[in-house]
């Protein structure tokens, strides 16, 4: 089975997208991938698994932003909204938190994506692992995967 970084790659390659490929220390917050990369942390694409009223979710804003719970459940009309433990996380993706990429469609959840991640030049993800990244354009990215944009940072 290939790698989220592998299907990744192969998603990007068969659209023929240009992004970079940055390998890196491990890293496990968005303050230490940004320092690494050497991007901005507003363009980091922070991605969490949540559960929306016992659904898995995935989550993605700037990395510099914090989930605004009461206006996500508002638009979404949601009751219940939590970020999933590290256990739930490694059973839903098979990846460790602080890996998660901003794909949702490779992983099997629904994803929501903030609109301010979009006004980026470019945005930054670690791809399935602590010790690779990629840096691409937004509307590349939003234009490969299913996602509701809104606002809820």
């Amino acid at each position: 089975m290939a790698s989220v970084f592998d299907m990744i790659t192969s998603l990007l390659d068969s659209h023929s997208i240009a992004y970079e490929i940055i390998e890196h220390e491990p890293v496990y917050t968005s303050e230490q991938a940004a320092e690494v990369r050497g991007t901005p942390l507003h363009a980091g694409a922070k991605a969490m698994v949540m559960w929306a009223d016992k659904r898995a979710i995935l989550v993605v804003l700037p990395a510099d932003r914090r989930i605004d719970t009461r206006r996500f459940k508002s638009s979404y009309k949601v009751k219940d909204l939590r970020l999933a433990n590290p256990e739930e996380v490694e059973r839903l993706t098979g990846l460790t938190v602080g890996a998660i990429p901003p794909f949702g469609n490779l992983l099997g959840l629904p994803t929501h994506v903030d609109r301010s991640l979009l006004g980026n030049q470019h945005i930054a993800f670690n791809a399935g692992l602590h010790t690779r990244s990629i840096v691409m354009s937004p509307l590349d990215y939003i234009g490969l995967i299913e996602a509701e944009v809104g606002d809820f940072s």
